[in-house]
């Protein structure tokens, strides 16, 4: 196996063990701005949304392990946040050519 391939795996599973917590919240939406820590997005009922990159969390692109700086506008995500502050985005996963988000 390419080690491309043990990298998207390796993250898709990280992402599945972070959502299968129990104190996590999910939103999925668009892409507003991503400034230093900071993302907005608007999610799927147009509603704006603000939250705070924790500096652990684990970004994917097309499930391969990516930086804030590739969140462009405009693209899908998915934000997963923690139940107790659902202001801080712990797994960020990034849709550009894939058409669905995985189910974990």
């Amino acid at each position: 196996m390419s080690k491309v391939n043990d990298v998207k795996k390796a993250a898709a599973l990280d992402a599945a063990a972070i959502k299968s917590d129990a104190a996590t919240n999910t939103v999925e939406g668009k892409v507003i701005s991503v400034i230093d820590n900071k993302l907005m997005i608007r999610n799927l009922e147009g509603k704006e949304h603000s939250h705070i990159v924790a500096k652990d969390a684990l970004l994917t692109c097309d499930g391969a392990i990516c930086t804030a700086e590739s969140l462009k506008l405009g693209r899908r995500i998915r934000v997963t946040t923690m139940q107790n502050n659902r202001n801080i985005a712990i797994c960020i996963e990034s849709l550009d050519k894939n058409a669905d988000f995985a189910n974990f």
